[in-house]
């Protein structure tokens, strides 16, 4: 049960944390936000991103009638 919402909440939350990661650089390069604050958001968002990727990247094993 667990497994079947992760896999439908996962998609979202992986992007959305990837949205975060992006949004912090340009956020840098346009001189808006400093350099700290980004390397600490990207270290965050990107734990958050390897956590819930695997639930919707890889697919489910299949038992296959041989």
């Amino acid at each position: 049960m667990t497994e079947k919402i992760l896999r439908k909440v996962a998609p979202y939350i992986s992007s959305l944390s990837l949205l975060v990661i992006i949004f912090f650089a340009i956020q840098v390069f346009r001189g808006h936000q400093s350099k700290e604050i980004y390397i600490a958001w990207t270290n965050v968002f990107t734990v958050v991103w390897f956590v819930f990727s695997p639930f919707w990247l890889i697919p489910r094993n299949r038992k296959e009638n041989v």
